[in-house]
């Protein structure tokens, strides 16, 4: 029979009755998940021949209590861990006592600046007296002949040169005793706020650990605890020859856990929040037939309610899907009983996690805070994007590919082209190796006129009975640059799709030529974008021409034809 197992067979079966000893741990690595985080706890503990019991806390009060996970060394055995939960009154009496000497160093500000405040005032009061005494004397002196013209000038530049600087300084003396009153009465809220005097609640876990002999063991404890979680964020900076994005890829971790996380070895697990949007999208035109009109009797529905009611039918009438979207509930629910070995992107089916290169802190005050994730280089070419029916704009676009090992989770980067801030742009989950499109702006050196040439409408012929509408646009891009070569021009522009057997759509005319490919041939046949593809000379112009037709039962109303 191997020692320990020998031992724990001449335990005693009720557990032994001194009191438990103080095993102190410290905060050595955290793993933050999407809303929760597991932490682990190190330290050592002094072992016995036999059975000894440790008290482990204070932990914080929202600690899944099946999640305790305790690990010992040099072949010593964990045979307990008991969770209780506690309460005392000194964490709120500390948290009270750190308060009022922030306020004591606060109140000793504004006392300061209170007196500067008032020094400036009785300054002004001093020279905008001598400003009037210096104007009687010298309206004395231009009538007795007397007064000196450059000594006259002097005192008024005096004067005036230090009422200017006065008037900053107590201005910027105001301002400072306005903050600090700020923060004064800021402090007292939170003083009152916090439960001075009363039951805080902790946790702490009683555990058991039989040894072989006397001696030192290192003791990890690990847990799970919400009120945690994190997003990507990233920086994307594009070169202006486009040799490459440098991609800085930073995590926005936020805790409020109960305690602070302090030097210690962070790993993100992947978990992604559903952030921004992007340019001006297009949307789908429908077409259907009208419903026929009734008459609304109101009776005992409120009137907006039924005007509600009436557009939310008007909504499904033009094939718009209607969404209702729920809350999502925060906290809740129990843990998993064990901590997971790694988190699975959503949607994807992968395990991911990112260790942090350096040991980090996180406060528990529920405040993002970035840290550094990784940095590298990307490939990238360039592109020129307009939706002109959605925006009489010319986007630059650059085709990026992730050349990292790592995905790029769904997050929000912050865009720059060269030294320029572009602005904010979301992005998707990106496997290595794929590409994803980079939106770097407008380009005012590339310009997009769209224009309806025609619009008439036919009644029906001798063999039918739809009349018909026939639409014609004409869409001019203009590369305005110079010494900077052609500009490839992507395009899209909107065909309406039917939405019902009656009505019929179709295309007369598409010059040049629209895009093939399998995503340009399915945005065409299902969302109706034509894609045109377009190399603009420098300094030169290049036209879309567009012609389609709706075809429909005459007299029948349409809703999403266009305007």
């Amino acid at each position: 029979m191997a020692p320990i197992a020998l031992l724990l067979s001449l335990l005693p079966a009720s557990p032994p009755s001194e009191e438990p000893s103080p095993l102190v741990t410290k905060i050595a690595s955290v793993v933050v998940y999407g809303d929760r985080a597991l932490v682990t706890r190190k330290g050592e503990a002094d072992l016995a021949d036999g059975v000894r019991r440790f008290t482990i806390g204070k932990l914080p009060a929202g600690v899944a209590d099946d999640s305790v996970r305790l690990k010992v060394g040099r072949g010593a055995m964990v045979v307990g861990v008991e969770v209780r939960q506690k309460s005392d009154r000194e964490a709120a009496s500390a948290a009270i006592e750190e308060l009022r000497k922030k306020r004591a160093e606060v109140a000793r500000a504004l006392d300061a600046a209170k007196d500067e405040v008032a020094t400036l005032e009785a300054a002004r009061e001093y020279i905008t007296a001598l400003r009037a005494a210096s104007a009687e004397k010298i309206s004395k002196g231009m009538v007795e002949g007397a007064l000196d013209p450059a000594k006259w000038g002097e005192g008024l530049k005096f004067v005036f040169a230090n009422l200017t600087e006065n008037a900053k300084d107590l201005r910027e003396a105001r301002y400072w005793m306005a903050g600090l009153q700020e923060d004064l009465a800021a402090l007292d809220h939170k003083i009152g706020s916090v439960q001075g005097g009363q039951l805080v609640p902790y946790k702490e876990a009683i555990v058991s650990i039989a040894a072989g002999g006397a001696g030192k063991a290192p003791v990890e404890v690990e847990y799970l605890i919400g009120g945690a979680g994190w997003r990507p964020v990233y920086d994307l900076r594009a070169a202006e020859d486009f040799s490459g994005v440098a991609l800085a890829y930073r995590a926005a971790v936020r805790q409020r856990t109960g305690e602070d996380w302090g030097d210690v070895e962070l790993t993100l697990s992947t978990a992604r929040p559903q952030l921004g949007a992007s340019p001006p999208p297009l949307r789908t035109m429908r077409l259907a037939i009208a419903p026929p009109a009734t008459t609304v009797s109101w009776g005992a529905v409120p009137p907006a309610a039924a005007a509600r009611r009436a557009r939310e039918g008007a909504k499904v009438a033009l094939g718009e899907e209607l969404v209702e979207a729920d809350a999502e509930a925060a906290g809740g629910g129990s843990l998993a009983p064990a901590a997971p070995a790694e988190a699975a992107v959503e949607e994807r089916g992968i395990s991911i996690q990112f260790r942090v290169s350096r040991a980090e802190t996180v406060p528990a005050d529920g405040e993002e805070h970035v840290v550094l994730v990784s940095e590298s280089t990307i490939d990238v070419r360039p592109e020129h994007f307009a939706t002109p029916k959605s925006a009489a704009r010319v986007f630059l676009k650059g085709k990026a590919r992730n050349t990292t090992a790592f995905p790029i989770l769904s997050g929000l980067a912050s865009v720059y082209f060269g030294p320029d801030y572009v602005g904010r742009a979301p992005l998707k989950d990106i496997r290595p190796g794929e590409e994803f499109d980079l939106y770097l702006g407008q380009d005012p050196g590339v310009t997009v006129e769209r224009k309806k040439v025609k619009e008439f409408r036919e009644g029906p012929g001798l063999l039918g009975s739809d009349e018909t509408i026939t639409y014609e646009y004409e869409i001019k891009v203009k590369n305005l640059r110079s010494g900077r070569g052609p500009a490839r021009v992507v395009v899209k522009e909107p065909v309406p799709v039917s939405g019902d057997d009656r009505i019929t759509v179709k295309v007369k005319t598409a010059l040049p030529a629209p895009a093939g490919g399998e995503e340009a041939e399915r945005e065409r046949k299902q969302e109706g974008l034509h894609r045109f593809d377009l190399d603009v000379a420098e300094g030169k112009e290049a036209s879309i021409r567009l012609v389609y037709a709706v075809s429909f039962p005459k007299g029948m109303p349409i809703h999403g034809l266009p305007e």
